[in-house]
């Protein structure tokens, strides 16, 4: 029997039940200030699961289901997932990654004025709208499909869970990603000019990054217990590595010895401090900053 409570909450709304579906259990739902109101929502909503329950319509789909849930929690659920088993091989997304996907689905949050999952089944028009606002601020195919992933990723994960019934951004077009800069590999002596210029505490990073080629993110989570001098190199741990798999990476013995000492300098951690860089190793090998492409551009030039 569908009721409604004597008393409102704290917030004045008066909390409604009803008899549902299938189970034929009590369903409870936050109604509206009017009493009368949300006694009326009660007893129709008791009428529809009445109806499903005796074959007269259907039962709701489950993407119906959540079609009222607030958006920015079901982000927050996608963000706890990714962050413990989203990545390759349900390993967790990098820091980098997971930091970029919450602020992408943020900007479509706030442009497309996103408030429960109900408003992403018709999103394609606004979505391309805002895609196209940027392309004619100058960026790049590949920075479109990148911003545009993010939430064609949410949407994806939605589906899969039944959340949604299909990605609405299925029909978007794809982007022409053709770099509109071709680069270069740096020659030597282009290599040992920019180590000059650059300023002593990028040095080492830069030298490192070299003759590496490991990816900031990698150089940032390197410590002093990942020297391995009898093996002559460095060991590469599968929680942060881009392929989440563990491995090794051979360094020159010179380079081996002049990380072993700037790190027992305690030079790293006196970087951090003193720059204020975020998400610093227990133990770091490098001081890598907030932006080493700046540090590098700023060589370059």
């Amino acid at each position: 029997m569908a009721g409604v409570r004597k008393k409102p909450n704290r917030a004045g709304n008066f909390q409604g039940w009803y008899v549902s579906d299938g189970s034929g259990r009590l369903r409870f739902f936050t109604g509206t200030r009017n009493r009368a109101e949300t006694l009326a929502i009660a007893r129709r909503l008791e009428d529809e699961h009445r109806q499903v329950r005796l074959g007269y319509r259907p039962a709701r789909t489950s993407s119906q289901r959540h079609a009222s849930r607030d958006f920015w929690e079901v982000s927050e659920e996608h963000f706890a997932w990714g962050e413990s088993q989203g990545g390759r091989g349900g390993r967790p997304w990098a820091y980098d990654h997971a930091r970029t996907r919450r602020s992408r689905l943020a900007w479509w949050r706030d442009t497309l004025g996103l408030r429960t999952l109900a408003d992403l089944p018709d999103v394609l028009p606004r979505a391309e709208k805002a895609l196209r606002s940027l392309g004619a601020e100058g960026w790049t195919g590949r920075t479109l499909f990148a911003r545009a992933e993010a939430l064609h990723a949410f949407c994806n994960w939605c589906v899969q869970r039944g959340y949604l019934a299909e990605d609405p951004l299925r029909a978007l077009a794809p982007f022409d990603i053709t770099p509109r800069t071709i680069r270069r590999a740096l020659r030597p002596e282009e290599i040992r000019a920019v180590l000059e210029a650059a300023a002593p505490h990028h040095r080492l990073l830069l030298e490192t990054a070299f003759l590496t080629g490991l990816r900031v993110h990698e150089l940032r989570s390197l410590e002093v217990e990942d020297l391995d001098g009898e093996r002559g190199g460095v060991r590469l741990h599968a929680e942060w590595t881009k392929n989440r798999k563990a491995g090794f990476q051979p360094v020159p013995r010179a380079l081996l010895e002049r990380l072993r000492e700037f790190a027992a300098s305690g030079a790293p951690k006196q970087l951090y401090a003193r720059f204020g860089t975020k998400k610093v190793p227990a133990h770091p090998l490098l001081f890598v900053p907030s932006h080493p492409a700046r540090a590098l551009d700023e060589a370059l030039r």
